[in-house]
């Protein structure tokens, strides 16, 4: 049984590794849905994950996990004796909410860096922070609205960020030069952020009023070999306890884009080069490793 699945993902061996954030585990499936192993739960010692919401598959089978806004990246191996920590990635105070990365290697995170207000970072034997989070005068709003999601392309090399509390997707190349600003929704229903302040210190302090119906980011993919991206938000109606994913594809080169039909795609954790995999709550948390193709082929 799964709890909170942000991230499943389908390596090269063709077996599918989820992420589920309530057990802290990354669990891995064969390409017939059997178990496989697992690894992780929660703690602090080397195996273990803490805070972990996402992971990037790199092409020789390592696995790197954040482990969110206050912990490192952790980087496992597979090996003869089982999977072993390989390395750990830790600049912190940069966080890492969303990881992406590279065939060659690069890996890339989605985070706001206070220090700088970048809203990206590069890691390799250092670290490289660009892009331009939301502007305000009190740095909490700021770090509050400009956390997002972030997807690696190669044809061409595209970093692209999109934030998960604001209409806005940005695109960058990997030198950090921003080529394009796009406003997917025009319809977008905001979520409330309140600015409270002590009425003795004067101290500044945000909260998120949830209980309203409001749109998030909760999807962004690369889909096929063409430069296109699956842009998906999450109406999140409050009084119905529902999520009702909205499907965008957009091209990668000018950042235009189109509204997809409300009913034809569920929740999206991840595509790979023919299909995706889909995430179903009801009537319990549980995946499906879909195929795509032309009309013809899905008919026979």
């Amino acid at each position: 049984m799964f709890g909170y699945v942000p991230r499943a993902a389908i390596g090269s061996d063709g077996n599918i590794v989820v992420l589920d954030a309530d057990a802290q585990e990354i669990r891995i499936f064969d390409s017939d849905g059997g178990f496989v192993e697992r690894f992780g739960g929660w703690g602090d010692g080397p195996m273990e994950l803490r805070g972990a919401i996402d992971f990037h598959l790199f092409p020789d089978g390592r696995i790197a996990v954040s482990l969110g806004r206050l912990g490192p990246i952790k980087i496992f191996q597979r090996s003869d004796r089982g999977w072993e920590l390989l390395d750990i990635v830790d600049f912190r105070p940069t966080p890492a909410n969303s990881l992406c990365g590279m065939s060659d290697g690069r890996l890339f995170s989605g985070g706001y860096q206070r220090e700088y207000e970048t809203i990206l970072n590069e890691f390799d034997a250092g670290i490289r922070r660009f892009g331009r989070g939301y502007q305000h005068e009190h740095s909490l709003i700021r770090m509050t609205l400009s956390g997002g999601l972030v997807e690696c392309l190669e044809q061409p090399d595209r970093i692209v960020f999109g934030f998960m509390h604001l209409p806005i997707v940005r695109s960058y190349t990997t030198e950090g030069v921003l080529q394009w600003t796009a406003v997917a929704r025009d319809d977008y229903l905001q979520l409330e952020i309140i600015e409270k302040r002590h009425p003795e210190t004067g101290a500044v302090g945000v909260s998120r009023r949830v209980v309203r119906d409001h749109d998030r980011l909760i999807g962004i993919h690369s889909v096929g070999s063409d430069g296109q991206l699956l842009l998906q938000y999450g109406r999140f109606f409050w009084t119905r306890r529902e999520i009702v994913p909205q499907s965008y594809l957009v091209d990668t080169v000018t950042g235009f884009g189109a509204y997809l039909d409300a009913d034809s795609l569920p929740i999206v954790l991840s595509t790979h080069h023919d299909g995706y995999i889909a995430l179903f709550q009801e009537p319990y948390p549980h995946l499906e490793v879909r195929r795509m193709g032309t009309h013809e082929t899905l008919n026979q």
